[in-house]
């Protein structure tokens, strides 16, 4: 009884004694992976410094060229301004501008323009009466190019094109549909039909577009066909847009 007390006692002695070393040699072992882990970290760093160091002196450089360049160019205009003959200056100006005859031509100009404006407006509107049967037509063209709005004309994209005339019939009154097959525009696919819709109703367009380069003038009170719009590229005169055409009387 006493020797088998006294050998696991030895036993357990013993498997302290292999437990102890095998717990140091792992303890050392994670202390020296420690130590390199830090080390290779520490080198990176130290790159990392090295990389930062050699980037901020090419900033200081670039810095040191850009000030140079500067001071450079600073001497040079001066210089140069110290060169300028006054005289130069003088030689690129009008003499129309030197002795203030241009102030009176423009004057001239202006009263001219301000005399003939209104004239050439009732005279334009006079030798262009409204065309009813041309008006007629151009409100049979916007009756289907008002219906295209952005979700009705969503909504034609996403079905065939043979079935999109059955979508705009239903929204049109019979006259407008005995246009459009007057016109063959139902044999036509819908978005050629659309274009020349729109490129009509530019030519039957009864209204008369008058841009001026005043913000608050309007010579809308003219004629009810009339409609003065603001264009701020005009200096003087007027611009008049009928029917798909353009009559420019303006100075820009």
């Amino acid at each position: 009884m006493e020797t088998s007390v006294i050998l696991i006692i030895i036993f357990i002695v013993l498997m302290i004694g292999v437990l102890f070393y095998i717990l140091k040699r792992m303890i050392n072992k994670m202390d020296q992976e420690s130590k390199s882990y830090f080390l290779n970290n520490l080198q990176d760093y130290d790159k990392l410094i090295d990389e930062k160091e050699n980037k901020l002196e090419t900033i200081k450089e670039s810095i040191e060229n850009l000030k140079e360049d500067k001071n450079k160019n600073e001497k040079e205009a001066k210089e140069g301004s110290e060169k300028l003959d006054p005289s130069a200056l003088q030689a690129v100006i009008s003499p129309d501008l030197q002795d203030g005859n241009i102030l009176k031509t423009m004057r001239e100009i202006q009263d001219k323009f301000q005399l003939k404006k209104l004239t050439t407006i009732k005279e334009f509107v006079k030798n262009h009466p409204e065309d009813k049967e041309k008006t007629k037509e151009y409100y049979l063209c916007k009756n289907v190019l008002d219906l295209l709005t952005f979700d009705f004309a969503y909504e034609l994209e996403t079905i065939p094109d043979e079935n999109r005339w059955q979508k705009i019939i239903m929204q049109i009154d019979d006259k407008t549909k005995r246009y459009l097959e007057k016109k063959n525009c139902l044999d036509k696919p819908f978005q050629d039909a659309r274009i020349w819709l729109e490129e009509r109703a530019k030519e039957t367009d009864p209204n008369i577009y008058v841009l001026i380069g005043e913000k608050d003038k309007s010579y809308n009170d003219i004629d009810k066909r009339i409609q003065t719009k603001y264009d701020e590229s005009i200096y003087m005169g007027v611009i008049i847009c009928y029917q798909n055409k353009l009559y420019d009387y303006s100075l820009r």
